[in-house]
């Protein structure tokens, strides 16, 4: 016995896969949460090209006022290298004014900055919690100081199509580096103490031993 049709249900069920394949793509690819992070990547991404530490309060009123409206107003969890003693911070059930606030305070920490490279690295979305990561690298152009890159890393969640806040992680080695000379030269510093206290107690014991 023939079965005619054989061949055409297997090509019906191989695009039947298929279409079922591009539905589960594209709805990891569209929602909510993703055209947050669309708006969130281009803002930042038109932000970056303003030098860190430069802007005037005019300026930071129009940056705040730029991203109101990504955020809950009330009841924020926000934070940014949150274990770093000069220029972390971690508030909770906060405004919006008062997480920006301090943002706009580690900035004024880390001195003047021309960001001239800017780059989203990876972006992790999660429709069904409304949670997302984003990875972003930026670099500055040398005109204030030493050419560096640093990574950040940011995530939050949504209700209702707005952040409940930001919690970041930086690579801030390179945003201080008089911090990290300072903390260098200490090492250095203890060090060397070490080692003259060492030989004191050498000549201390062999004086004992000769007299």
């Amino acid at each position: 016995q023939v079965y005619v049709f054989k061949p055409r249900c297997r090509l019906q069920q191989a695009m039947m896969m298929k279409l079922v394949a591009f539905l589960l793509l594209w709805h990891s690819m569209a929602g909510p949460v993703r055209d947050w992070a669309a708006k969130f990547e281009e803002l930042s991404a038109r932000m970056s090209k303003t030098s860190f530490g430069m802007l005037s309060k005019e300026e930071e009123i129009k940056t705040m006022a730029a991203y109101s409206h990504l955020f809950q107003k009330l009841g924020l969890e926000c934070s940014d290298d949150p274990h770093n003693p000069i220029i972390g911070y971690n508030l909770k059930d906060a405004t919006y004014e008062e997480c920006i606030a301090r943002e706009f305070g580690t900035i004024d920490k880390t001195g003047k900055m021309e960001i001239d490279r800017y780059k989203v690295v990876e972006t992790i979305v999660d429709e069904e919690e409304g949670s997302v990561a984003i990875f972003m690298d930026y670099g500055n152009s040398g005109r204030f100081r030493s050419v560096a890159t640093a990574r950040s890393a940011m995530r939050t969640k949504l209700i209702d199509g707005k952040a409940t806040g930001w919690h970041f992680v930086m690579d801030t080695y390179g945003l201080l580096p008089e911090k990290a000379e300072m903390l260098a030269a200490q090492a250095s510093s203890i060090g060397a103490h070490m080692v003259l206290g060492a030989a004191l107690l050498g000549l201390g014991f062999l004086c004992g031993q000769i007299f």
